[in-house]
C-alpha cells in the first residue's frame, strides 16, 4: 500500500470520526433556532388551516340548509360571511334556480 493511499484512508477515518463526534455533541444554537422557527411556521400554518376548515364547513351547512329548504331568491345575512363578490352572485343564482325548480317541477 503506497504512503498517499494511506494517508486518503486517514484522512477519510480521521473525517467520519470528526462527523460522528459532531453528531453527538447535539444540535447547535442556528439549529435549534431553526427548529423553533419551524415549529411556529407549522402552528401558524395549522391554526390557518382550521380557520379555512371551519369557514367551509359553516358555508356547507348553510348552503344545505338553504337548499333542503328549496332554495331561497335571497341569501340570508350569515351567507356574506362565507362568500362575496362575485362567488357570492353565482350562490345566490344557483339558490334561485333550486327554489324555482322546487316551485314549478
Amino acid at each position: 500500500m503506497s504512503s498517499r493511499s494511506m494517508r486518503a484512508g486517514a484522512i477519510a477515518l480521521a473525517a467520519v470520526m470528526m462527523s460522528s463526534m459532531v453528531a453527538c455533541s447535539g444540535p447547535s444554537a442556528s439549529e435549534k433556532a431553526s427548529a423553533s422557527f419551524h415549529n411556529s411556521v407549522s402552528a401558524a400554518r395549522d391554526a390557518l388551516f382550521e380557520e379555512a376548515k371551519a369557514t367551509n364547513q359553516g358555508f356547507f351547512d348553510l348552503e344545505e340548509s338553504l337548499l333542503l329548504q328549496g332554495g331561497t331568491q335571497t341569501p340570508p345575512p350569515d351567507m356574506s360571511r362565507f362568500v362575496m363578490g362575485e362567488f357570492a352572485d353565482d350562490v345566490s343564482e344557483h339558490n334561485a334556480i333550486v327554489q324555482r325548480e322546487a316551485l314549478d317541477p
